[in-house]
């Protein structure tokens, strides 16, 4: 179901450096280049789309420790019915979501394949 695929013929026999916006993300040989090769796990430890994964957790993270210390906390625990708060709360979670799903946004990236050094 993950599959982030690269092939690429016609290179010169030697091993290459897969890079995403000129970061290295995975090394492989002219010969599985030319079978195509999965990028997604290499892709997913390292370069931009690692960085986006990465920040997209931490806003779900920090969306979680909101919920959890001003809903959950400071409402349910003290079953406050303070519209003005409530509303208030809402707002800021709903901001949050905006937020994640900005993130969420599949960006285009360059792929270049070069000789590994």
């Amino acid at each position: 179901m993950n599959q982030y695929t690269l092939k690429a013929t016609g290179l010169a026999e030697g091993k290459y450096a897969v890079q995403l916006d000129g970061k290295t993300v995975a090394q492989y040989t002219n010969l599985q280049l030319a079978a195509g090769v999965n990028l997604a796990e290499a892709a997913l430890k390292t370069g931009p789309v690692a960085d986006q994964v990465q920040a997209i957790w931490n806003a779900i993270k920090e969306k979680n420790q909101f919920n959890h210390d001003q809903i959950y906390r400071g409402l349910i625990l003290n079953n406050s019915t303070d519209k003005t708060k409530i509303d208030s709360l809402r707002a800021e979670v709903a901001k949050k979501d905006t937020e994640i799903q900005k993130l969420r946004t599949i960006a285009p990236h360059t792929v270049e394949i070069i000789p590994a050094k």
